[in-house]
């Protein structure tokens, strides 16, 4: 299960994040994404909830259908899985069926919500603000550009 209800306990994840970001602590985001019900309307939603929170770090990983997990169960139930090899299960790899997304465009999907969020004013004002109060921050930011750079191919400017 989430830590958080997406839709009940969000604004305790926004005040989480915003007293951790103001004694310069990373706010880090890990999505999961996307989910056998996800679809491009759950996308744009997230990058809306993203620029709310303003995590200063996001990775996005696709859903594990754990063995053994109540949700790995319920989800070879109902005919999600699509793949059982177990060397596939690092997040990196879509094991499930997504109705709205191929696993290219689930890829494609990964990285343009990070483009979108990164890219967006909302951030690169987030990032200004937080590199004036703690400028010691800048290589942790730079680093996280690099990688969204290369895995981006070239999409985004570091």
């Amino acid at each position: 299960k989430k830590p958080y209800k997406p839709t009940e306990d969000f604004e305790a994840v926004i005040n989480h994040m915003r007293a951790w970001d103001e004694v310069g602590g990373l706010n880090r985001a890990l999505i999961i994404f996307p989910s056998h019900d996800d679809s491009p309307k759950t996308q744009e939603r997230l990058v809306e909830r993203l620029k709310l929170a303003l995590p200063d770090c996001v990775r996005i990983s696709h859903l594990t259908p754990e063995f053994g997990t109540e949700e790995g169960r319920r989800l070879r139930a109902a005919g999600f899985v699509h793949d059982d090899d177990y060397d596939h299960y690092d997040h990196n790899h879509l094991l499930i069926t997504t109705p709205h997304f191929s696993q290219e465009e689930a890829e494609k999907a990964r990285l343009d919500i990070q483009i979108a969020y990164y890219t967006s004013d909302e951030y690169g004002q987030h990032v200004q603000r937080k590199l004036k109060r703690f400028p010691y921050l800048k290589e942790c930011f730079r680093h996280s550009f690099d990688i969204l750079f290369h895995h981006s191919g070239g999409r985004i400017k570091s």
